[in-house]
């Protein structure tokens, strides 16, 4: 289980979560949900330690991953590279990038498209193989049918995993075992939405 407790993050003098306490439950995937700008990256970036916080911020996980909006790849590597840094099994991370966006093994970043990075780094981070996923809008920027294709991957991935996914979007939900909304300029907790109809565009 991941537990926060009494955590507390500032920007300069502008405070994002104040004395936020909540508890995710292992191997479900939870979606937070919410207007822009109300600290949902924020909430995860503390969670993978990225942020200065205020409380405590406690799990057993050993290995925890993070599927940012940009690709983030390093240039000098090839696609299939990329994948292998975090990975020692070159047979495993082959098969999760031929997963996601096949014929690619041998091609630089700069020969990519945005979305084709963007799968190269969701290949990364699940050939990682995380014990926690924290998913910021991963599939922002991806067609219809590629979106498509990709949460099907992914979603068959998280099954009794735990994640985290940051979305807008009401597609992404099927693959979510609970929806949480952040609310209030000054975000203390969640509150659990029951229906998708209340997820803010």
């Amino acid at each position: 289980m991941l537990i926060l407790k009494n955590v507390t993050v500032k920007f300069d003098k502008q405070t994002v979560l104040d004395n936020f306490c909540f508890s995710f439950d292992d191997k479900k995937v939870h979606a937070l949900t919410g207007t822009s700008g109300i600290g949902k990256t924020t909430l995860i970036n503390a969670i993978a330690g990225l942020v200065r916080y205020q409380g405590t911020i406690t799990h057993s996980y050993k290995k925890v991953g993070y599927i940012f909006q940009e690709p983030r790849l390093f240039p000098w590597m090839t696609a299939l590279e990329n994948v292998e840094c975090v990975c020692d099994d070159k047979q495993k991370a082959r098969e999760y990038l031929n997963l996601l966006l096949p014929d690619s093994a041998d091609k630089y970043p700069n020969e990519l498209s945005g979305g084709m990075k963007q799968r190269v780094s969701i290949a990364r981070a699940l050939a990682y193989e995380p014990d926690l996923l924290l998913l910021d809008e991963p599939f922002k920027g991806l067609d219809e049918d590629t979106k498509k294709s990709v949460i099907s991957v992914v979603s068959e991935y998280l099954t009794d995993k735990t994640a985290i996914l940051i979305t807008h979007d009401k597609d992404e939900l099927v693959m979510c075992d609970k929806i949480y909304r952040l609310e209030n300029s000054l975000v203390s907790s969640l509150s659990e939405v029951k229906s998708d109809s209340d997820v803010a565009e």
